[in-house]
């Protein structure tokens, strides 16, 4: 298995392939995106690019000028920012404590691993959420 802290999801690649003046209706091939992948060395398996939701590369567009790790890194320590806030949102609207929250959220840790493990959007969706309730 691979070191988690080299994971990354295919949009970084698409998104580096933006900055590159690349046309991103090849990211659909998947051999020729399993290419620029192992050319990059992002990703060491098998990938293919099938986003949902396929905007989400646009957001990964400023952290694509950063090496891989240090994007991953920094889209880590953003996901757990967020989190935080939607926690805060959340206690702002029910008669929830911290500890409370907090032990709500333990509940959600296979899904908030696979979140931050592969670097996926949903708790970035979950703050405009809670912000705009």
């Amino acid at each position: 298995m691979a070191n988690p802290e080299k994971r990354f999801p295919d949009y970084y690649v698409a998104a580096e392939l933006y900055h590159q003046n690349i046309p991103l209706d090849r990211v659909y091939e998947w051999t020729w995106f399993q290419r620029q992948d192992d050319h990059w060395g992002v990703y060491d398996s098998l990938v293919s690019f099938a986003p949902n939701p396929p905007t989400f590369v646009l957001s990964l567009l400023s952290l694509a000028r950063l090496p891989p790790l240090a994007a991953k890194r920094t889209w880590l320590v953003l996901s757990l920012v967020f989190l935080a806030f939607a926690l805060g949102f959340l206690r702002r609207v029910s008669s929830l404590n911290w500890r409370r929250l907090i032990l709500l959220s333990l509940l959600c840790v296979l899904p908030l691993r696979v979140d931050f493990l592969f670097a996926r959007p949903y708790v970035f969706m979950l703050f405009p959420i809670g912000s705009a309730y």
